[in-house]
């Protein structure tokens, strides 16, 4: 029975050396995905903003149209938050990767 558990320690030394470039490649992973996040948000944020900037131009012109108006602010919200919603997912998503991987 020692023997089992020696053997055992053994391999999950071993699976912890092989995983550890596996963890640091996930790492580096989560910084690119955040610097990228960033980039897009600049974007996003610009075009969102945009939008939303024309919802409000739509109430200055006759007709005023209360539907388009906020069909139109929801898109430009929507548009403007949605790379830090990726974002946001992709790193704890990688994060709960990364946490299962220490346990072993």
């Amino acid at each position: 029975m020692a023997a089992l558990q020696i053997i055992g320690s053994i391999l999950r030394i071993i699976l912890r050396i092989v995983l550890l470039p596996v963890q640091a490649i996930l790492t580096m992973l989560m910084c690119i995905l955040g610097f990228a996040g960033s980039m897009f948000g600049i974007v996003f944020r610009i075009a969102g903003g945009a939008i939303m900037l024309g919802a409000f131009a739509e109430l200055l012109y006759p007709p005023a149209n209360w539907f388009m108006f906020w069909e139109t602010l929801v898109a430009g919200a929507v548009i403007g938050s949605l790379p830090e919603i990726l974002t946001n997912w992709g790193e704890m998503f990688l994060g709960f990767i990364k946490e299962s991987l220490s346990k072993i």
